[in-house]
């Protein structure tokens, strides 16, 4: 299931294309000053059809998409046009203004760092999770991120894209920074009620914050 929702999390962008008498133009790369070429700006929450419980590995997988307006550097050769008027604070704000090599077009990032995540459900989880209290300290958050590589100065001897699965607790500054794609969550199984209404929010710095509920029966 986590490879599978890492597969997921990697193809859930487009990358700059379009189509030349119904065929697909090939995918261009560039030299730019600008890693990031486009941000999405965390407006909505999607449920992705992963949202549900896999009883083989013991836990709850929940999925998500951040929905919203994109922010693009209008640098694209096959689509150019003029830049978003945010994109030149956003790559201010992260430092992202010194790289002129392969740029990242594929997977917009999002445009905030996360700040917390919410896990809220209706029902009685376990003895220590009643009905709603938070759940997201016994959650593992799975997302690809480039703030590490963006922030540290884009380290040579690093991958672009970090792959992180872990507590939200032990993500750090950085790694709170610029996701790329979908996000999961994964949660043990309940040993109380077995129906749940879960409620997932995410908090951004600068930004507003975003939730959807999945309805799990187990």
């Amino acid at each position: 299931m986590i490879g599978a929702m890492m597969t997921i999390a990697v193809i859930a962008f487009a990358s700059c294309r379009e189509d030349n008498e119904g065929e697909k133009t090939p995918e261009y790369e560039w030299p730019s000053k600008h890693f990031n070429q486009s941000y999405i700006l965390p407006d909505s929450l999607s449920n992705l059809s992963w949202d549900m419980a896999t009883k083989d590995e013991d836990s709850i997988a929940m999925g998500f998409r951040f929905m919203g307006e994109y922010v693009h550097s209008g640098e694209c050769p096959t689509n150019p046009h003029s830049p978003h008027p945010l994109y030149d604070s956003l790559v201010g704000m992260y430092h992202d203004t010194a790289w002129y090599g392969t740029t990242n077009y594929m997977y917009p990032a999002v445009a905030y760092p996360v700040s917390a995540i919410s896990v809220v459900s209706d029902a009685d989880f376990d003895g220590t999770h009643l009905a709603g209290s938070e759940l997201i300290d016994i959650a593992n958050v799975n997302v690809l991120s480039c703030g590490d590589f963006v922030l540290n100065g884009y380290p040579y001897d690093e991958e672009h894209f970090k792959s992180i699965i872990q507590p939200f607790s032990k993500f750090t500054r950085n790694e709170r920074c610029l996701w790329c794609g979908s996000v999961g969550i994964y949660l043990p199984f309940p040993s109380l009620s077995r129906t749940h209404n879960l409620t997932v929010t995410f908090s951004f710095e600068g930004w507003k914050s975003v939730s959807s509920t999945v309805h799990v029966e187990l």
